[in-house]
């Protein structure tokens, strides 16, 4: 029987300008710890079940390819050649589409850049309202809006200026990624 585990990449170097919001993986400890630990979970898994082969199907972005790639890597120093390694990448695997956004002038790698972290409560707390008393998710939010309210004003006023094309829905990102997940149980 066949059975999938998730996993969340790991941290990526934190470059705008070069890289967008597709960087290589950062050299750092707390990688190296949640890597051990997502790697000591699979193997757990495998051996267990005394399986023979595992498929990695990630999204196409670098940071979830090389988190793949350092996890069979520290695998196979463990089985040796006992177990065959596949990789797949799919695109409805990528996280939610952030949009367009505008980088403030003189920004430098490393640096903090507060609209899009502001985005991305807004955007969890837009999806996830009904953790709030008294209120409903909006699973059609999309990453990055302000919002334009009936009077002209914005409900996330912090955001105007920010984008200059909006992210996809959270309704959005939950049907690619669950109809990919559909399609792939069916296939193995």
């Amino acid at each position: 029987m066949a059975e999938i585990l998730f996993s969340r990449h790991l941290n990526e170097i934190d470059d705008l300008v070069a890289y967008g919001r597709d960087a290589p993986l950062m050299d750092s400890e707390e990688n190296q710890k949640r890597l051990l630990e997502i790697t000591n979970t699979v193997y757990k898994k495998i051996t267990k079940e005394n399986k023979k082969a595992v498929l990695f199907i990630t999204s196409p972005r670098l940071r979830a390819r090389q988190t793949a790639e350092f996890v069979v890597d520290h695998l196979k120093e463990k089985t040796g050649t006992s177990i065959k390694f596949r990789f797949s990448s799919n695109e409805n695997l990528r996280s939610t589409e952030q949009g367009k956004f505008v980088l403030p002038k003189g920004y430098r790698a490393g640096e903090s850049f507060p609209a899009l972290q502001l985005a991305g409560t807004i955007f969890n707390r837009e999806a996830h309202a009904s953790d709030q008393v008294g209120e409903t998710d909006n699973i059609n939010y999309k990453f990055g809006d302000p919002v334009k309210l009936p009077g002209g004003g914005y409900k996330y006023p912090e955001l105007v200026g920010n984008f200059t094309e909006y992210g996809e829905s959270y309704r959005e990102t939950l049907i690619r990624i669950y109809s990919t997940v559909v399609d792939t149980s069916g296939k193995y």
